[in-house]
């Protein structure tokens, strides 16, 4: 089964995914596509407006960290070490077509994806599959989205579920639709909100625990394995960009961001 991995630029998270997959499902990987941020008129907007979210102490760690991770790749390390902090560094090491775009939609990435002729398409990035690219995939398109869904359709999932008090934080694989973050629950697997835990903090969880789901969504839908799915639909709440006074709630309740 030849499957093609979308995944955002994140230097800190998305390495480490991969890399997770690969060790577990190399030879169904065909290739990566590293989608990007897009070049647009409001992206200092758009960067403003996230680091107002989470504060000026964690942007600044976050940020941080995120240099680190893209100096290891220009530093004199060992391939194996620079791919820990970079994905085309790690299809180098492994040997997996890599590419890459700002805008999975553009008709140039449609044509090279459409050139490698997936069975599936596996998606974990920001930006919505229009109509054309979900054609694309012979078996399925799937997405990894960080909340027990239907709950926490949307933006910020780890965020509103800590702001609801949520007991259990999940990560759910389903096929993919043109309505977003809607289709049929294929894998999905839950931690538990510790209340000493920060936004951060699960953060790393869910990504950890993402491995495990798309590998067994990889693997269900390999063999079939398609049975008594839940459907995911409009009628489950579409949660938006948390705003300022949501922000303050959730640091009222006693939750921390970092």
């Amino acid at each position: 089964m030849k499957t093609l991995i979308a995944l955002s630029s994140d230097p800190i998270f998305k390495p480490k995914l991969l890399l997770a997959i690969l060790k577990k499902k190399r030879a169904s990987i065909c290739a990566v596509v590293v989608v990007g941020e897009k070049k647009y008129s409001k992206k200092w907007r758009h960067i403003i407006k996230n680091a107002q979210f989470w504060g000026i102490k964690a942007s600044l760690y976050i940020s941080s960290a995120k240099i680190c991770h893209k100096m290891i790749k220009h530093l004199p390390f060992p391939i194996s070490v620079k791919a820990r902090s970079d994905i085309r560094q790690i299809c180098k090491l492994y040997q997996i077509p890599c590419y890459f775009t700002q805008d999975i939609n553009d008709a140039s990435c449609i044509k090279t994806i459409k050139k490698i002729e997936p069975d599936v398409i596996l998606s974990f990035q920001h930006q919505i599959f229009k109509k054309d690219l979900l054609r694309i995939a012979k078996k399925t398109t799937l997405n990894c989205h960080p909340a027990l869904l239907p709950k926490y359709r949307g933006v910020k999932p780890i965020f509103w579920a800590m702001l609801n008090k949520d007991k259990k934080i999940g990560v759910t694989v389903h096929t993919m639709e043109q309505t977003v973050d809607t289709g049929w629950i294929v894998s999905q697997d839950v931690f538990d909100n510790s209340p000493k835990s920060t936004l951060w903090k699960n953060y790393h969880k869910a990504y950890q625990l993402s491995a495990s789901v798309i590998l067994d969504a990889l693997e269900k839908t390999e063999r079939n394995l398609y049975h008594n799915l839940l459907k995911i639909d409009q009628s489950s709440a579409y949660y938006k960009f948390p705003t300022s006074q949501h922000k303050k709630k959730f640091i009222q309740h006693g939750s921390k961001m970092i």
